[in-house]
């Protein structure tokens, strides 16, 4: 129920594909999480393409110590920062205003959770997201379209250990002019992507 009163973006930018994962699927999602215990007390998450924060913010309540938003969108991390001061959570969270690619490797977090661009509008806009985890060789979540077939080849082909756990309906809202039907439903895989030893 708090993941899905959550602030939403006001203005979306289509070429950003900014598409929030719903309360809902989040908190499936995030109880998925924890049953592999990838997310565990005093965790350190990295939500990367944060949107409005859901998935970090869930993380949090879930009992993370600290969650890093990355998101290039301004308007973004201010929602971010407006969400999680509501959840309690002002001091918990470090928001990073930046491009993906733009993010230190040498970060160390414990967990990556991650619902990129699919790359619908903007050829290839996950690439920055996909290349970012591989470089960061962080345990991940991912979600990503359920007939997405490059992500499992290329973590596959850099020795990740790679398991497409969940697929879940995924809710797109009339956000954009190209949109015709007030909303429309998509299916979403989910995805364990874990680092080689």
């Amino acid at each position: 129920m708090k993941l899905s009163s959550l602030d939403q973006l006001k203005e979306k930018v289509l070429t950003l594909e900014q598409y929030s994962t719903e309360g809902n699927l989040a908190s499936l999602w995030i109880n998925d999480i924890l049953r592999f215990g990838d997310l565990f007390p005093d965790c350190t998450v990295c939500d990367l393409g944060s949107g409005n924060g859901v998935l970090g913010l869930g993380c949090l309540l879930m009992g993370a110590s600290s969650a890093t938003f990355v998101e290039i969108d301004r308007n973004a991390c201010n929602t971010i920062k407006s969400n999680a001061s509501n959840l309690g959570f002002s001091k918990a969270i470090n928001i990073l205003n930046m491009d993906v690619r733009d993010l230190d490797i040498n970060n160390k977090f414990d967990l990556i959770i991650c619902n990129p661009p699919w790359g619908y509008q903007n050829h290839k806009a996950d690439r920055i997201f996909l290349e970012k985890i591989l470089n960061l060789k962080t345990p991940t979540h991912l979600l990503h379209s359920s007939k997405s077939k490059h992500l499992e080849k290329l973590f596959i082909e850099s020795q990740w250990s790679v398991l497409r756990y969940r697929e879940a309906p995924f809710s797109i809202p009339a956000a954009y002019e190209h949109h015709k039907s007030p909303k429309s439903v998509t299916s979403a895989g989910i995805w364990r992507l874990m680092p080689p030893i």
